[in-house]
Parts: C-alpha cells; sequence; structure tokens
C-alpha cells in the first residue's frame, strides 16, 4: 500500500471515528414518537344491527354471520356511538364484501363507496378494506355504517370494526396477514430468479424445463397468496383485480405442476396428463366468458373447480408414486413436497371452519408453500450444480479439442470448422477476410537457442496478433510456425489497416514474419477454402523474398526475445 494510500485510508478513519460517531450518538439520543405507536381497538360489543330503519338486533356483537336471512338488496345498517373514552381516534378500519357502502356520523355523510355492480358485467366484489377518517371532536357521536349487498351470501357477514389511527391499523392489518403478503412477494421473486437461472445457465440442459415450470409454479402460489392478502390492498386498491389474479393462478396451478412433473419424471400415460391439465385453463376461458355475459361468476364455480383440483392431483400424485416404486427415486422429493402441501390445505380449511378468523388461521398455508417450494427448489439446485459441472467438463475437454496448447489460440480443427461455417453462411457474412502468417526460419531459432525460445517466440506472435486483432476478429494457430486470421464483414480498407498495423508492429521484434491476405469481396473466390488457398500462396510468395537477416552476432540474448514472459 502506497503512503497516499495509507494516508487516505488514516483521514477517512479519523472522519468516521471523530464526525460520524459522534453525529450518530447524538441523533440517536433525540427522542421522537414512533409512527406505529399506539392500538387499533376493536368495538365488538354495543352495535346496532338495522334493515330498512328497523331494528334487528340492538346487542349486535361482531363479527358475526347472520344466516337464514336474505338481506341482499336491502340497506343494512350498524351503529354505535363512538367511544369518548379513548384517545387518538382519527379513524375507522372495516372490512366489507358489499356493493354500496356509506358511513355517517350523525347526519354528516363521511365516507361513500359504490363498486357500481348494478352497472357491471362481473358481478364480484371481493373483501374489501375500507378506511374512513375521522374529524376533531367526532367522539360521542353516533357512528352509523350502512351497507347494501348484492348476493345473500355476503349480505349476513359483519366483520370487526377497528378504531385508532391510521398507522395503528394498518399495522393491525400487517399483523393479521401481512405475513402472506411477504411471502408472495417473495415467492414472486424467486420465480423470477429461478427463471433467470434457468434461461442464463442451465439452457439446452436436461433440466431446463423442470426450472422453468418450477418457476411457474413459484408465480402461481406467490400471486395466489398475495392476491388473498387483505394487506395487498394498501398496494392494488382494486380487490376485483386482486381476484382475477387468484383465479388465474389457481386454474394455471395444475398445467404449472403437470409441466414440472412430466419434466422432471418419467411417469406412465403422460399424454392423458397433459390433456387433463389443459383442461383447467380452457375451462377458466369459459368461465371468464360466461362472468363477462352475466351468467356465472367465478364463485359460482369455485367448489366444482376445487373438487375437480382435487381429483386431479391426487391422479397426478399417483401416477409420479407408481412410477418412484417403479424405480423413479428423483420423484421422492416431489412427493414428500406435495404430502407437506396437501396437509398445509386441509389444515387451512379446518381452522376456517372455526367461529372467528385469527392470525393461525392463515399461517398454515404459508408454512405449507414455503416447504413445498423449499423441496423443490433444493432438487433443482442438486441437479442444476450436477448439471454445471458436468458441462463444464465437456466445454473443458471440448476447448482441449478446439484450443492450441501452446498458445491458447483456436487450433487447426477450429480453423477448418470456421471455414466450413463461413462457406454456408448467408450473404450478410460474405465479405470476409483471411490473412495467413508464417515465422520465418524458426528452425533456426530452435537450432540457435533451444525450442523453449522458439516456442517463446510462437507464444509472442500469438499474443500480438490478438492485440491487434483480437477485438474484431478470430485468431489461429493453423500448423508449427503458422498463424492465421478471419476477420468477417471486413473491406478493403480494413484489410488494408491490418497489414499496416502488423508492418509496424513486427517491425520492432528481432525476428521477421511472412504473410499473405485475401478479400472475398475483392478476390472473388468460390469458397472460404479456395480463399484461404490463395491467402497462403500469396504468404509464401513474400516468404521468398525474404531471409532471416539477422546475423548471429547481432542476435539478442535469448532472455530479451520477449521481455513479457520467460521460458522456465
Amino acid at each position: 500500500m502506497s503512503k497516499i494510500h495509507r494516508g487516505m485510508v488514516l483521514a477517512l478513519a479519523v472522519l468516521i471515528i471523530g464526525v460520524l460517531v459522534p453525529t450518530w450518538i447524538d441523533v440517536s439520543n433525540i427522542e421522537m414518537v414512533s409512527i406505529w405507536d399506539g392500538e387499533a381497538t376493536s368495538l365488538r360489543d354495543g352495535w346496532t344491527l338495522s334493515v330498512d330503519g328497523v331494528v334487528l338486533d340492538d346487542e349486535f356483537i361482531l363479527p358475526q354471520v347472520v344466516k337464514n336471512l336474505d338481506l341482499s338488496g336491502r340497506r343494512v345498517t350498524l351503529s354505535r356511538t363512538i367511544p369518548s373514552s379513548y384517545t387518538a381516534i382519527r379513524s375507522v378500519l372495516f372490512r366489507t364484501s358489499q356493493k354500496r357502502v356509506k358511513v355517517y356520523v350523525d347526519d354528516r355523510l363521511t365516507y361513500s363507496y359504490d363498486g357500481n355492480i348494478d352497472n357491471r358485467r362481473i358481478g364480484l366484489i371481493g373483501l374489501i378494506n375500507h378506511f374512513v377518517r375521522l374529524e376533531e371532536g367526532d367522539q360521542g357521536k353516533r357512528l352509523n355504517i350502512e351497507l347494501v349487498s348484492n348476493t345473500p351470501r355476503s349480505s349476513g357477514q359483519f366483520y370487526e370494526v377497528y378504531f385508532g389511527t391510521r398507522t395503528a391499523q394498518i399495522r393491525q392489518l400487517f399483523s393479521y396477514d401481512g405475513f402472506s403478503l411477504v411471502i408472495g412477494v417473495f415467492m414472486i421473486i424467486n420465480s423470477v430468479m429461478t427463471a433467470l437461472i434457468a434461461t442464463r445457465s442451465l439452457r439446452n440442459g436436461k433440466i431446463y424445463r423442470g426450472t422453468l415450470a418450477l418457476s411457474s409454479i413459484e408465480l402461481c402460489v406467490g400471486v395466489w397468496v398475495c392476491s388473498g392478502s387483505m394487506s395487498t390492498q394498501l398496494f392494488i386498491h382494486n380487490q376485483l383485480l386482486l381476484v382475477v389474479f387468484a383465479m388465474t393462478a389457481l386454474y394455471m396451478f395444475p398445467v404449472c405442476v403437470t409441466w414440472f412433473v412430466l419434466s422432471m419424471y418419467s411417469i406412465p400415460n403422460r399424454r392423458f396428463f397433459m390433456v387433463c391439465a389443459m383442461f383447467f385453463p380452457i375451462a377458466y376461458i369459459v368461465v371468464s366468458a360466461l362472468q363477462l355475459l352475466g351468467v356465472i361468476t367465478y364463485l359460482t364455480v369455485v367448489i366444482p373447480l376445487a373438487v375437480s383440483l382435487f381429483l386431479y392431483t391426487f391422479t397426478l400424485l399417483g401416477a409420479v408414486f407408481s412410477a418412484y416404486r417403479n424405480g423413479e427415486k428423483n420423484a421422492k422429493p416431489f412427493l414428500i413436497a406435495s404430502g407437506f402441501l396437501v396437509a398445509s390445505i386441509v389444515g387451512e380449511l379446518t381452522l376456517l371452519l372455526l367461529p372467528h378468523r385469527t392470525f393461525i388461521n392463515i399461517q398454515p398455508l404459508n408454512i405449507g408453500v414455503l416447504i413445498f417450494g423449499s423441496i423443490l427448489y433444493a432438487q433443482i439446485l442438486t441437479q442444476g450444480v450436477h448439471f454445471l459441472e458436468e458441462r463444464g467438463r465437456k466445454e473443458y475437454l471440448q476447448s482441449l479439442a478446439y484450443t492450441d496448447a501452446l498458445t491458447g489460440l483456436g487450433n487447426r480443427r477450429a480453423f477448418d470448422e470456421e471455414l466450413i461455417r463461413l462457406a454456408k453462411s448467408d450473404s450478410e457474412e460474405t465479405s470476409y477476410g483471411i490473412l495467413v502468417f508464417d515465422v520465418n526460419s524458426l528452425k533456426q531459432i530452435n537450432d540457435d537457442y533451444g525450442h523453449a525460445e522458439g516456442d517463446l517466440v510462437l507464444r509472442q506472435i500469438g499474443r500480438l496478433l490478438t492485440s491487434l486483432y483480437g477485438t474484431f476478429a478470430k485468431i489461429y494457430r493453423i500448423g508449427g510456425d503458422e498463424f492465421a486470421v478471419i476477420c468477417g464483414r471486413c473491406d478493403q480498407e480494413r484489410m488494408r489497416g491490418m497489414e499496416q498495423s502488423f508492418n509496424e508492429a513486427i517491425a520492432k521484434k528481432p525476428f521477421t514474419v511472412a504473410f499473405g491476405s485475401a478479400l472475398s469481396s475483392l478476390d472473388r473466390s468460390d469458397s472460404s477454402d479456395s480463399l484461404y488457398k490463395l491467402a497462403d500462396r500469396r504468404m509464401y510468395r513474400q516468404k521468398k523474398t525474404m531471409k532471416y537477416d539477422v546475423r548471429k552476432e547481432k542476435v539478442p540474448n535469448p532472455a530479451s526475445i520477449d521481455t513479457v514472459e520467460h521460458p522456465r
């Protein structure tokens, strides 16, 4: 490390210790009220339930489901006195699945929402979070939440109402299912990363399609989890859009799983599963079309879809298990992962039957999704590492077959194959040039100074050609003392520049090199091979006019032939 460098490092250290550290300490001692202070309070009791102005229950408790009573299309009102015993009540948070919502404080309209369901073809609402701002002095006044539903099922569902600051309510929302949003986003990001790995590193490999299939599975699961999270509505306010995303992911999930299984394992009846998997996206298109026509909605076919998906999944798992029993040992991780996923779904459905939804209700599916994806990802990762190692070995062996060991340039085999490629190429690459080089009197150099010095000369020629032409041309060592350069899309001006730059560079060396060139657009050669032969003849014609003119007494010390590299 130089003195200047050490001085800069020392000055930076002094700056950090003497200025920044005291600043951090001083700032950290400043007491500020956190925006997350305070709690969102759920007021469950003390509500009055009215329908079209008639009181049905003056001791209504939230949350609650009113059964055996169709309230669709009727004006349902929840009313309660805003408590004055709480401080920092600035907002009301509640969720509904109603087509119209209005909130009054006494007789003042504070909030209004209209899903415009009567003018839309798609008769879906979804579960929506409503944040209602309260004014100073609203404590002690009467809060009236007026609801109008369009379906009997949603008309009787009443959720908790939270009072508090907006930030406290957001925290309450995240504490309920924010973890689902995190898991969903993680799966989507992981899906993108998996697809990038497949396209950049595993292309043309055996597990390429399997990795892309896993990426699509992660995408479907991530979209499904995010769409079902209430926290997602903080960023995407259109709940109907989330419903469409969720349905798309659900219908495409069996296709992606089938794609993964068929790509990774040898199972019986492959065509049968391919056809059955395509049933789901086709059904999705049909259901979406019928929904646009106002015949049905996604919710109408949820149960038939769930049953079909359940039956198909277990049929597919049965085929994978059969393949495992017959020797397909690679299928074991998939069976284990699917077992965790099925168990989590069963656990989720069981907990959803409980009378009240809590944080724990939504965790089994999240945990199952993580385990499912982790097991499959571990299998893909293991096989991907093996594939990359095998490909690396093959590329190394191939490089040995096409690389000159002494100079690191392409060898004669690589040169011949490039000529064949040029002969088959289209008209865009018809203008190309070939230069052939030959070291004069290499045998005499070997005799006078030894083969080590002769090899040193060859390596120096290789480095010289690479420095001159390596950025735009391909360079080869095609014989003992012969080199060749192929320049694609080469015109007469570039060829003259290449010849001139070589003459200037070789003039500084203690040895001479003969060369000849040929240009396809100028010499009108019938083929790349005949163009090479023309350049070779011109090289030998020049070679006859040159000689090894470095006399023995003027030949420099062998070690000075190349000041960059010395033989060991």
